[in-house]
Formats: structure tokens, sequence, C-alpha cells
């Protein structure tokens, strides 16, 4: 079985979006990118929360109508912070915005979900991870995309309390720009944050 590279935990921001449905947004695509975490990962963190995206299985799905991100969202001080379907959305570099996948998108029309599982990614209580600041933080159930329909119970919404953090493999549909050497931003918006917090990533 293959083995998902180990994701050590320093910090996890959240990420703003709202949208229903494909929309353009303004986006800050001059920016410079993320802080690199790992070989296929960035993170954007603050005082309130930390955002890890990392792409090391989307690089094998470049070819396919929707592709994988492993996604670390973490609560550091807020009373909640809640995320749903429509929390994240991905934007590509024209700025041009798409909202996560569906379950039954991923279930129908996406062939390598199973193949997807056997990369698996460490967790946060992983004896791999080196000690830090984070590690008395504990993680809340998510699982948005089973593997299989009616496998598991489905996840629509997660409240994560202070000190929560939720570590899943999230879907999107594929940018109209492709994913291949694109420069990307994965939004979340959340009621509880004053602004959006955005992570800019290239998926080489």
């Amino acid at each position: 079985m293959k083995s998902f590279h180990s994701l050590p935990f320093l910090g996890v921001v959240m990420f703003a979006a709202a949208a229903c449905g494909t929309q353009r947004v303004e986006t800050g695509l001059t920016a410079s990118l993320s802080q690199k975490f790992s070989t296929y990962a960035y993170k954007v963190e603050n005082r309130e929360v930390a955002l890890i995206v990392d792409y090391e299985v989307a690089r094998l799905r470049k070819k396919e109508n929707y592709f994988p991100l492993d996604v670390i969202i973490a609560n550091k001080r807020l009373p909640s912070v809640t995320i749903t379907r429509d929390s994240l959305i991905l934007v590509d570099s024209t700025g041009k915005s798409y909202p996560m996948a569906t379950i039954t998108e991923i279930q129908w029309a996406y062939p390598k979900l199973l193949a997807d599982s056997d990369f698996k990614y460490s967790t946060f209580e992983s004896e791999q991870q080196p000690l830090t600041g984070f590690s008395y933080f504990e993680r809340q159930r998510s699982n948005f995309f089973p593997q299989r329909a009616g496998g598991a119970r489905v996840t629509d919404s997660v409240i994560l309390p202070p000190r929560g953090y939720i570590n899943d493999r999230l879907y999107f549909p594929m940018p109209d720009t492709g994913i291949d050497g694109q420069r990307l931003t994965l939004r979340l918006v959340a009621e509880e944050l004053e602004a959006p917090i955005e992570v800019n990533f290239i998926l080489k």
C-alpha cells in the first residue's frame, strides 16, 4: 500500500469562501505565495485560525475532471469556527472560483476515489509528528467525502471548538486552466471570521 507523506502540524488556518455555483471573484492573484510548509504543502495562520493545504495526491490527478486537496483547518482561539461545504472555494489563476464538488459528482463521476484512499496522510496524532505548540489540539470528526456510497456517515458541517482541528481530503472541479504548474488559491469563509483567509500555492 502506498503511504502518504507526513504532514507535521505547526498550526492551521481557515479560508473563507461563500459561494453557490461557479462565479468570478476578485482575488489577490498578484500576491506572493503563502508560506511553504513541506514539499507539497503551503500554510497560512494568524492568531485565531490556521490552514494547511497539501497537493501531493492532486499531482496524480491532473487529467481528471476532479482532484483532491488534503486540508487541515484549526481553530486556535475563537469560541467556535463553523466549516461547511460552502466554506471552501478554489480560485484559479484567472480569478474564476469553483465550489467544492458534491458527493454525487465524486462518487459517480470520479473513478479514482478508491485509489486515492491508498494514499494515507498522517494525522495530528501520528508518532512521527514533532512536538509543537499545537500538540494539545483535538481532532474533530470530518468526512466530507466517504470513500464508498453509504459506507460512512457523511459530514456536511463541522463546528471547531477552541483548539480543535480537522484533517480531511476535499475534492474540487478541475479548473478551466487545469492545475499543472498553475497558481491556485483556496479561500475559506466562516461566519465567525471577520474576513476570508486565503492560501496561495502552485501545484507542480
